[in-house]
């Protein structure tokens, strides 16, 4: 479902002359009994419909007035039943309808439950992991391709995915498509040929019968997606080793106590602020990760240098942006110092907690999914205990969370609302609410939206990032 047509009918109320489609009688007569105990349709009212995406999540400007719509514009609400699937599914489609799947459950207040399930639906239509996962002939393996491509970019880009459908010339996300493409081993960049049976398999291109001739041309490199590696390469070459990169950097930033300084940078992981000014943001730039003119990381390189894991890692405080880019270079780098520590330490507990336990790895992959139950009982309750994530009174040290997953997305204090209550401690089996508590925060602080199950968990995302067969040779051994 594209349009909503509500906001089309609120658009022609405020400004006739910008409406492209006018809405149907039958709309304007729902729309005003619904309007009824609120003035009617009035230009107030119709502002506020026009900016009904902006509503607050929990706080429904016009009482009710959701549940009125929706129940008589699309059949899709009943006060007994709550919300029709089917019918969800036939005006949103599926991919919609499970991301607010959880939006849509049973509360006291069924204006409540019907709000909160439509102002998921209505603010979720254009995000872009949402429509990834609407594509047609697209296989599971490049849709999760291009999910993780999409983290090393901008959020702020992020909407222009979208546009991909216009087939415009000029690519929306420069060097998104190389992404995938590379990551889906699609193309050879030694014999600049492309894979046509694992084109079609994968994304469901070239159509059957298709002149696809000119398309398999060779032309000369102008994109930088399609020489990147070229320049990779000549780059290499201008600098031969990381110590000459570590000694030009110091001469760079002033330095003149040459073996004094490097024995500060042996300690750089245990730094509790930069104690050489701006020589990290030297060290970032000259490893091609960090753009010092405009105070921005260069996600993709770091993911193909250093590694899906330690980008994903470090993805939110890559984010984080500062004015200061000798700043912002110091907490981005040495974020990724504590990755290359910390996700190999991560991975070897959740091996041990899936030997004793004797796990599959088919079994790990479906916390992928954000099930509502774990699917191996107590198997987080094992890897929590032999990472500390709890007092021994249940509080949480959300150091050791962040040491284990990385930098929270949200503000500590936000993750308050995932944590279980003392009574329901006492009467609840310990396993099964230490996993909702890990499962609220995983969406809250490491999932993009923050608010539905498209995306992998960080628990299954250093899972599939690491050599499936060391799980599986660990659990037959055991």
């Amino acid at each position: 479902m594209e349009l909503i047509l509500i906001f089309l009918f609120a658009a022609t109320i405020i400004s006739p002359a910008v409406a492209v489609v006018q809405p149907n009688a039958e709309e304007i007569r729902i729309l005003s009994d619904c309007l009824q105990s609120y003035g009617g349709i009035t230009e107030e009212n119709s502002k506020r419909l026009v900016r009904f995406k902006d509503w607050s999540e929990t706080y429904e400007e016009i009482p009710c007035f959701t549940k009125c719509y929706i129940k008589n514009m699309f059949n899709m609400f009943d006060e007994s039943v709550g919300f029709n699937d089917e019918q969800v599914i036939k005006q949103f489609g599926q991919p919609l309808h499970k991301a607010c799947k959880h939006r849509m459950e049973p509360v006291a207040d069924s204006c409540q439950q019907a709000y909160n399930g439509f102002h998921c639906l209505v603010n979720l239509e254009d995000d872009p992991f949402v429509i990834i996962e609407s594509m047609k002939n697209v296989s599971t393996e490049a849709k999760t391709a291009m999910k993780d491509c999409l983290h090393r970019f901008d959020q702020y880009e992020w909407e222009r995915v979208k546009d991909y459908s216009k087939n415009p010339v000029r690519e929306p996300i420069p060097c998104f498509t190389k992404c995938f493409i590379d990551r889906l081993q699609l193309y050879s960049q030694q014999t600049r040929q492309w894979n046509i049976p694992a084109l079609t398999a994968k994304l469901g291109v070239p159509a059957a019968g298709a002149n696809i001739q000119h398309c398999l041309k060779q032309r000369r490199n102008r994109n930088a997606c399609v020489s990147s590696a070229a320049t990779t390469k000549a780059a290499e070459q201008d600098v031969d080793s990381d110590t000459e990169i570590l000694r030009k950097c110091l001469r760079e930033v002033g330095s003149k106590d040459l073996v004094g300084e490097l024995q500060k940078v042996a300690r750089y992981s245990k730094w509790t602020s930069e104690e050489v000014p701006c020589f990290t943001r030297c060290l970032a730039s000259m490893k091609h990760w960090f753009d010092a003119d405009e105070s921005k990381w260069n996600k993709q390189q770091i993911a193909d240098d250093l590694g899906a894991d330690m980008y994903n890692y470090c993805r939110y405080e890559l984010d984080r942006y500062n004015e200061d880019s000798c700043e912002f270079a110091y907490t981005g780098l040495r974020c990724l110092k504590q990755a290359e520590l910390y996700t190999l330490e991560t991975y070897k507990n959740i091996v041990s907690c899936a030997s004793e336990l004797n796990v599959t790895m088919k079994e790990l992959q479906k916390y992928a999914a954000f099930p509502t139950k774990e699917v191996v009982p107590c198997l987080f309750q094992c890897l929590a205990e032999k990472m500390n994530f709890y007092t021994p009174t249940y509080e949480w040290n959300l150091d050791n969370w962040v040491q284990a997953f990385g930098p929270m997305r949200q503000d500590r204090t936000a993750s308050n609302v995932c944590k279980v209550s003392a009574e329901q401690m006492k009467t609840r089996d310990k396993c099964e609410w230490m996993y909702e508590e890990y499962n609220c925060l995983e969406r809250l602080n490491y999932n993009t939206d923050g608010s539905y199950p498209l995306e992998s968990t960080t628990l299954s995302t250093v899972i599939a990032r690491k050599t499936a067969a060391s799980v599986e040779d660990k659990t037959k051994a055991s």
